[in-house]
């Protein structure tokens, strides 16, 4: 109600334990419960203070993020996720783990209610579901996937044999394919990129390196349109890893251009 009040947003994360019959089963329903117990306490920690955590029935816990983009709510989502897999888990002298999906949706992106936001998240966490469990799948009608991104930080322009020009643009549209977005002067198609993704659920801004495929030209601006073709992995960075495997391209060392010494 307050979203629709104040013309705003949220994202709602949809989660649901992989296998947990299985795990009552085998382990006993009270494993079951510490289990469900445990994972509560993960979200705790892991999620911001103005984030809403719910058990939505069974094993199924809902995250309401406030103002929240759905690239955000990727990153969190998937940083709950490595945490509850690294997770060990003792009963009884048993040691056992558990992993979980979840799907992701947005309003008023997805849906213009509560029930039918859920259905949407629902409907991506079934494909997380399907896709083999243990990850986090974004809801997209539309099959451009496109996710409504503001950048905090400057998108740096790299021409090769050239020095590094530095460019502030405003996002546009961030797809599983590519970006769009303005630019105050032209960019030639070809040119290679790196766009930094930041956020304040990201401790470090995340890297992607692009490729300029179309140019169009406004009265004040340029719509730039890039492909993305890689996301950089330089340390390890397992967010960096999670997006990359979302967006369908490789995460890599990217060898950055530096500028030439004077």
């Amino acid at each position: 109600n307050r979203a629709i009040r104040n013309d705003g947003n949220f994202t709602l994360i949809f989660i649901d334990l992989d296998n947990f019959k299985k795990l009552n089963d085998t382990q006993g329903h009270q494993a079951g419960d510490l289990t469900l117990k445990r994972v509560a306490e993960i979200m705790i920690v892991e999620k911001r203070t103005e984030d809403i955590a719910c058990r939505y029935g069974g094993e199924e816990l809902v995250l309401i993020l406030p103002e929240t983009k759905k690239v955000s709510a990727l990153v969190i989502a998937e940083r709950i996720r490595q945490k509850v897999e690294e997770a060990e888990l003792e009963f009884e002298g048993n040691s056992f783990g558990v992993t979980l999906s979840g799907g992701v949706a947005a309003y008023p992106l997805d849906a213009q209610n509560i029930k039918s936001l859920i259905h949407a998240a629902d409907i991506a966490l079934y494909q997380a579901k399907e896709n083999g469990r243990n990850r986090i799948c974004l809801h997209d009608l539309d099959k451009r996937h496109y996710i409504r991104i503001d950048f905090a930080e400057e998108v740096q322009v790299i021409k090769v044999d050239q020095e590094s020009e530095q460019l502030n643009v405003q996002g546009k549209n961030f797809s599983n394919s590519g970006l769009l977005f303005e630019s105050p002067v032209a960019i030639e198609i070809g040119t290679q990129i790196q766009i930094q993704i930041a956020d304040k659920s990201i401790s470090k801004p995340i890297i992607v390196k692009a490729q300029v495929a179309r140019v169009e030209k406004f009265k004040s601006y340029y719509d730039i349109g890039v492909s993305f073709v890689e996301i950089d992995d330089t340390d390890g960075n397992e967010i960096a890893q999670a997006l990359a495997k979302n967006l369908g391209i490789p995460a890599s060392s990217l060898n950055q251009k530096k500028n030439p010494e004077n």
